[in-house]
């Protein structure tokens, strides 16, 4: 088990991002009220904020039954290595690379007291699921998400305050 510590912060142009205290990566957002979606991630992929950059990329404000969102993700924030290479070379001519997100409301549980919501979010690459998001809120904030892909599982439980 381990802590991560994230700071909000601004830069000198006024955009917001989350900070990894240990590590010094960045994940920048936007939130206008009604919409919270990352512009940016700069820092190591092995960093916890890296997997919350993906799984929260795109997040509307509030609760609704069977929205899905589908967006596309940053081929550089997914791919590496040579097939990001040859997609900078034939991006003029064809994009290849295309990541997708997806985000669906699947449940909300209500009493008089508070609110509990569950999302899932999948990324996917040539049409096949890269990875998978299940995401908890509770209390007016996230409680956890759990990430799964291949190559490896996590969960991780959010216990400050923001």
């Amino acid at each position: 088990d381990k802590t991560h510590l994230w700071e909000i912060k601004t830069d000198e142009y006024n955009n917001s991002y989350f900070e990894c205290s240990d590590s010094g990566a960045r994940a920048y957002f936007y939130n206008n009220g009604h919409f919270h979606y990352f512009t940016n991630f700069i820092g190591s992929r092995r960093n916890l904020l890296y997997y919350f950059y993906l799984g929260f990329y795109g997040l509307p404000a509030g609760f609704y039954p069977e929205l899905k969102i589908q967006d596309a993700l940053p081929p550089d924030k997914t791919s590496g290595g040579i097939p990001l290479v040859i997609q900078d070379f034939l991006a003029p001519f064809h994009l290849f690379l295309k990541p997708e997100y997806e985000l669906e409301f699947v449940s909300l549980a209500e009493d008089f007291y508070a609110a509990q919501a569950g999302l899932e979010v999948k990324i996917r690459e040539f049409g096949k699921e890269k990875a998978s998001f299940d995401i908890r809120l509770a209390e007016n904030r996230i409680s956890e998400f759990r990430f799964h892909s291949k190559t490896h599982t996590f969960t991780a439980i959010c216990t400050g305050s923001y």
